[in-house]
């Protein structure tokens, strides 16, 4: 097993552990679980109870969301400490960004020089980040939600007492590079 675990002698002794935690936890997420008494039979890959909560999360939007919206799952970056990014973008960025894409790359291929111009970038409409519980990281802690109208997302959480059938701890808003809600789920 090779794992990424940078060490640094300015790294605090509680990062360290918490990495040391992480890293296991991961590693025994991975684990393949193989058949006892048939070896013709594949290996069954485990998927980790946060990747299946993020699955049915996108799956419950996907559904609900808006005719004119499209709902993107993606990987976060490698080092980052979500373990999985939702966006909601409208449909109509997402074409005019598909096209200027498109038309930028045949403009640089023609034309020698000159102004060079950035090609649209599509903004989500909301975007939730999932991160894992501190003390179980194969279960979901808490998700960050980025976008427009906050107050009103916390309004609605802290009526329902539920975010997509996880029972809320608390959920509160906080200022990052622009304000989001912050909700913390019962493990």
């Amino acid at each position: 097993m090779k794992t990424n675990l940078k060490l640094n002698s300015n790294t605090p002794l509680q990062a360290l552990a918490s990495k040391a935690r992480r890293a296991v936890a991961i590693a025994m997420a991975e684990r393949v679980e193989r058949p006892k008494n048939n070896s013709n039979k594949r290996a069954v890959r485990q998927i980790p109870k946060i990747d299946r909560d993020i699955r049915s999360i996108f799956k419950t939007l996907t559904s609900r969301v808006a005719e004119d919206s499209t709902v993107v799952l993606e990987k976060p970056a490698q080092g980052a400490s979500c373990t999985g990014i939702i966006r909601i973008y409208r449909h109509d960025d997402l074409v005019r960004q598909e096209h200027e894409a498109s038309c930028h790359e045949l403009r640089r291929n023609t034309t020698e020089g000159g102004r060079r111009s950035r090609p649209y970038r599509a903004a989500p409409c909301v975007t939730y980040a999932f991160y894992p519980n501190v003390t179980d990281i194969t279960k979901l802690g808490s998700i960050a939600i980025y976008g427009e109208n906050a107050e009103s997302r916390l309004r609605m959480i802290h009526n329902s007492g539920t975010f997509f059938g996880h029972e809320v701890v608390s959920a509160r808003i906080e200022m990052g590079m622009r304000p989001f809600v912050d909700v913390k789920l019962r493990c």
